[in-house]
């Protein structure tokens, strides 16, 4: 039997970590704010009933009843962040808050059984090249993972930065496209940073193309990075792992990363190549078939990602087809790019 583990990290927050069982991470961060008489959270495991069980001991144990939560910000849609907001509303009566992309996003994964997103899903497979074993895993795993989350029909839908009021204080939410198109961060008494997915202490920028992502992820995560840079929070909290003591210095390292990564996959297109073809041969100096299924998705979804960056630069083209065809355009700027990387 696993547990959620409640800890102080602030005067008033806490952070919940929630085991979460198969999930490629392991685990969740939800925070706790208690502001005087009101009580919000910030992210929500999903909603399976052991996971539920263990997250309501938790919280008890820093004397929080389910009906005394009032506000529920989600920072974006996946189910390990807000599986169980629905649930969660239905027994406290709480708001919830949600970025209209994700929102809407989110509900596709549950009307008409899921038939919208399905359906994206198989696209995007076949736009980036997946081979049927990795194809038929993803549908799969969508059609699992949708019984861990519900449809939000009466959350508030956030449209742009957007202040909050709890106790004496104040949630500002903050756009922070790039992980998905909708992702929000939310900057609690201008010092603490509730970050979601978009940064880790560890791996490269959270920024990969999905069913329903961001037109241009790795451009969307550099500009969310630069405008939380300059906030000045002194705690970044994210939704998975520990707390980031440096924000810039992870972000110089992703910039110094994704230079590289960029230089290596323009490199590849010296050839015409599918999305899975360049993926397979950069596979991070490992033996692609060493991955896991849920890593090979990951790392289709950055190749693409920077692909449709090269492409806004022009320095490669694509043909649309099924899957999509990239090639080199200009060989002056590709060297340039490629020198850019191996400096880098």
């Amino acid at each position: 039997m696993f547990k959620s583990t409640a800890t102080a990290i602030a005067e008033d927050v806490w952070k919940v970590e929630c085991p979460l069982p198969g999930h490629s991470i392991g685990h969740l961060n939800s925070y706790v704010i208690k502001d005087g008489n009101t009580v919000a959270v910030v992210d929500l495991p999903w909603s399976s009933e052991e996971v539920l069980t263990s997250y309501t001991e938790a919280l008890a144990s820093i004397s929080v009843n389910l009906a005394d939560i009032e506000l529920i910000l989600l920072t974006h849609y996946h189910e390990d962040h807000a599986g169980a907001a629905s649930w969660l509303q239905k027994l406290s009566s709480a708001t919830v808050y949600m970025s209209i992309e994700d929102l809407e996003t989110m509900n596709s994964r549950y009307r008409n059984n899921g038939a919208v997103f399905e359906n994206a899903l198989k696209d995007w497979l076949s736009v980036v090249g997946a081979d049927t074993e990795l194809s038929e895993f993803a549908v799969a795993q969508f059609r699992e993972l949708k019984q861990y989350g519900e449809e939000l029909p009466n959350a508030v839908a956030l449209t742009g930065e957007t202040d909050i009021r709890i106790g004496r204080n104040s949630i500002r939410a903050i756009p922070a496209p790039g992980h998905t198109a909708g992702h929000f961060m939310y900057l609690y008494d201008e010092q603490i940073l509730f970050s979601g997915d978009h940064i880790f202490t560890w791996g490269t920028a959270n920024a990969t193309t999905r069913p329903i992502s961001a037109t241009l992820p790795f451009s969307s995560h550099a500009e969310t990075s630069t405008k939380i840079s300059k906030l000045g929070a002194r705690k970044i909290l994210p939704g998975h792992g520990e707390a980031l003591d440096d924000f810039r210095m992870r972000v110089a390292e992703f910039q110094k990363q994704n230079s590289v990564r960029s230089a290596e996959i323009l490199e590849h297109c010296s050839e015409p190549k599918s999305v899975w073809d360049i993926a397979v041969e950069g596979s991070h100096g490992r033996t692609w078939e060493r991955f896991s299924p849920n890593s090979k998705l990951s790392i289709l979804g950055e190749t693409h990602a920077h692909l449709l960056e090269l492409e806004k630069e022009g320095l490669i083209e694509r043909l649309d087809v099924a899957p999509h065809i990239w090639f080199q355009t200009s060989i002056t700027k590709t060297k340039e790019k490629i020198k850019e990387g191996i400096e880098n």
